[in-house]
């Protein structure tokens, strides 16, 4: 048993007044104790908390581990880690490994691997045989097991009668479609966004309309099919106008946006350091102003990590060789934090419910309330601790991140999940045997 004492208690899950004086009582089961009740029972383990913040664990609606085929970028458990570590007790793992998610066999070996875990992870399966884009991935037979979240990763859907009709048989089962918003036949082979620095790199760049186009595109499919469709990240204020757009005219649409877009720019390539290179590409510096105030607004009520490891001997190569994506699990808390509660752009209020609760009721995931009877999963946060992004802390496998040695405020301390308590004081490795 665990009292958790002078703790700064926030539950964006409650919207009345707390039942919790600064402390909370977790049985041996993991349970969480009404107040008061754990009077007379021992052993109790006493944690202070000196003031620090207790909040509900971190959903991911955006993440990539490297099982099957890929383990050298990211396994269950190193992912695991990351995502105790960035607070996460919560994930949606994409279908995109070797092979990909796209047939039962492989959902059910994906399965055995993450039965063990130390977090909860969802698997988004294929919403197309190889995530190709040309024939439909066994839906019902997904459905029969638990599945309901559909997509194919890192590739967008391209065809628009495939995906009319992929999106009216998903429809049938309620799931959610999940979409990266990307006009490939557009992009061509563009590496970063078009404009001033493609010009100055030498390199092909990526017009901003090709997420618009998209957008809209499958804006109209959703409105026709009654789908409910989710965006993974929205990055240029063509794209938000045309999200807009098209949920007030009727579509069932939800959307997200990692750290990377609101606190970075084209203008912060570090010439052709590897690490910069994202899907989507960083936009130019009026993209990402649109895209904090599209998350000011509430436009964008989900803040996703787009965590993508690649290997060092894969990163290290030239900008257009080099694979695309950053880890994010370990940093999305602190840069959100820096980046839009200590600007005022958010209250930390809503930055939790972009956190935890936005993302668990859009992706159909259970709650994670601090209320008496509840499994504890809970985060432990010093509000006031500033961090540095070192790469020798990072728990992932991968350590590509274009903010390696940026100084952010805002530290994970310690998370509660599965009635395990996850310090990290420690090295990383031995949380997780599976």
């Amino acid at each position: 048993m665990k009292r958790f004492v002078n703790f700064n208690i926030q539950d964006p899950w409650n919207t009345g007044q707390s039942v919790w004086n600064n402390e909370l009582v977790v049985d041996q089961d993991g349970i969480i104790l009404p107040p008061g009740a754990e009077t007379g029972q021992e052993p109790i383990e006493t944690i202070d908390g000196n003031g620090r913040w207790l909040v509900p664990g971190f959903c991911d609606t955006y993440c990539f581990f490297g099982e099957p085929g890929l383990e050298y970028r990211e396994t269950i458990r190193t992912g695991s880690e990351a995502a105790l570590a960035g607070g996460f007790t919560s994930v949606c793992i994409y279908p995109n490994t070797r092979p990909p998610v796209d047939n039962l066999q492989t959902y059910e070996y994906l399965q055995s691997k993450i039965g063990g875990a130390p977090i909860d992870i969802h698997i988004v399966a294929s919403l197309t045989k190889g995530c190709e884009g040309q024939f439909i991935a066994p839906v019902m037979s997904f459905t029969s097991v638990g599945v309901h979240l559909f997509s194919d990763g890192l590739q967008p859907v391209q065809s628009s009668l495939q995906m009319k009709r992929t999106c009216e048989y998903v429809s049938m089962y309620d799931g959610l479609v999940i979409q990266s918003p990307e006009d490939r036949t557009l992009a061509g082979q563009g590496v970063l966004n078009e404009g001033v620095q493609s010009a100055r790199l030498g390199l092909p760049g990526v017009p901003a309309i090709t997420e618009s186009l998209m957008v809209h595109r499958d804006g109209e499919i959703a409105r026709e099919t009654g789908v409910r469709l989710h965006f993974s990240n929205l990055t240029t204020r063509a794209g938000i106008e045309a999200f807009s757009y098209q949920k007030a005219r009727g579509a069932n649409l939800s959307c997200g946006v990692s750290p990377f877009y609101f606190l970075l720019s084209d203008d912060h390539l570090d010439w052709y350091n590897t690490n910069f290179k994202l899907w989507p590409p960083l936009r130019s510096e009026s993209d990402r102003l649109a895209v904090i105030e599209a998350i000011r607004s509430g436009v964008i009520d989900m803040i996703p990590s787009s965590h993508m490891p690649q290997s060092e001997i894969e990163k290290t190569t030239d900008f257009i060789s080099a694979p695309i994506g950053a880890i994010g699990l370990e940093t999305t808390f602190a840069a959100s934090y820096t980046g839009l509660v200590k600007q005022g752009i958010l209250s930390i209020g809503s930055l939790l419910e972009r956190l935890i609760v936005n993302p668990r009721k859009r992706f159909g995931l259970k709650p994670n309330p601090l209320r008496p009877g509840e499994p504890a999963d809970f985060v432990i946060i010093d509000p006031f601790e500033t961090v540095t992004v070192l790469k020798d802390s990072l728990r992932s496998k991968s350590r590509n991140t274009p903010f390696l040695n940026q100084r952010f405020i805002g530290s994970v301390d310690a998370v509660f999940t599965r009635n395990r308590y996850h310090t990290f004081q420690e090295p990383a490795g031995n949380e997780y045997a599976g």
